[in-house]
């Protein structure tokens, strides 16, 4: 099994890395392993964004956002502890909202999203009854939402790109086990935030002169960064297409990495082969096998036919779980310290 071999090249590395006592310190300790790996991520993503940003957001979507959308399912309703949110529910309205997108085209369905997350409030509401006040959050921050979208589609639309990726932090941050896992989740949100807006503001702009701004017919710096910026010119179009590389990239290192390790019990992390065992005994084998079926599915649509309209098809696919992950962020069960 592939699994296996990738395990036992993890266990050779980790054999010759823990002699030293600083690694060993960092991978027996959670917080630390954590920041260590995150400014490795960090680092690596920022490399890539501000070099090959387009090339980011062109594969990796279709190498890592399926598995990110799992663990999106997985996760969040065991962190909001709100049994109504279960993966068949959730899972249908992914596949819904996808069809719709798919039938009617990119960005002129977004209110489907939303309807979709105030129908699952709605449902909610009528289960979580002791908890009146995150029922109001979160119907107020979906209903600000969809209001905005009526109002400014496009100026709401762009800044949830962005915005989209800081959500995980917080379901990071609430779930922190520990003061020090805290301050690990927190410290990377900080360092995350700093580096996106230095993008933004230019700080950056001679490092990525002489990067590539079109590799596809269509699929260009204008393209992209006008979804993020409507009125904008193409040098801040430039800037938001790094800044939403980088924030893909750390997007999936939270729901892949952090978010995992950190709901483990104990301060170790595990081989692939456990993790898997661990993920059928959440979501069990048919969902596993039908996210798997769907992850090949794009993978080969993209290999055979066309990069570009695979994306577009995972982005339908994904297109519910940001307003999925925002309802669901006022129900999030804080771990005590």
């Amino acid at each position: 099994m592939v699994l296996h071999g990738i395990d036992r090249a993890r266990s050779f590395l980790l054999k010759r890395t823990l002699k030293n006592s600083i690694f060993r310190q960092i991978y027996t300790t959670r917080s630390a392993r954590l920041m260590f790996f995150f400014m490795i991520s960090i680092a690596f993503n920022f490399i890539l964004a501000i070099n090959i940003p387009l090339w980011v957001l062109l594969v990796g979507p279709l190498l890592l956002g399926v598995p990110h959308l799992v663990s999106s399912l997985r996760y969040v309703p065991q962190l909001t502890n709100i049994k109504l949110l279960s993966v068949p529910l959730v899972g249908g309205l992914f596949i819904f909202v996808a069809a719709v997108r798919l039938a009617f085209g990119s960005w002129g369905v977004n209110n489907v999203e939303l309807a979709s997350g105030l129908l699952l409030i709605g449902l909610v509401s009528f289960y979580y009854k002791e908890k009146k006040m995150n029922v109001f959050f979160s119907i107020f921050l979906l209903g600000g939402l969809f209001a905005a979208t009526l109002s400014y589609p496009l100026e709401t639309i762009g800044a949830l790109i962005l915005a989209h990726n800081f959500i995980a932090f917080f379901f990071w941050l609430n779930r922190a086990p520990s003061q020090a896992d805290k301050m690990t989740a927190g410290l990377s949100l900080v360092i995350f935030s700093v580096m996106t807006a230095a993008i933004l503001l230019g700080f950056f702009d001679s490092w990525m002169s002489n990067r590539m701004f079109e590799i596809f017919n269509g699929f260009n710096d204008n393209s992209i960064g006008s979804q993020i910026f409507p009125h904008a010119d193409m040098i801040v179009w430039s800037r938001a297409v790094s800044a939403y590389a980088l924030g893909q990239g750390i997007h999936y290192f939270v729901w892949l990495k952090a978010i995992p390790e950190q709901e483990l019990p104990y301060e170790h992390t595990t081989n692939f082969t456990y993790s898997l065992k661990l993920l059928r005994s959440n979501m069990g084998n048919r969902i596993i096998y039908f996210t798997g079926l769907i992850l090949i599915g794009i993978l080969a649509f993209a290999l055979l036919r066309n990069f570009v309209e695979a994306r577009f098809i995972y982005l339908s696919l994904a297109a519910f779980h940001g307003y999925f992950e925002i309802m669901a962020l006022p129900f999030v069960k804080m771990k005590t310290l």
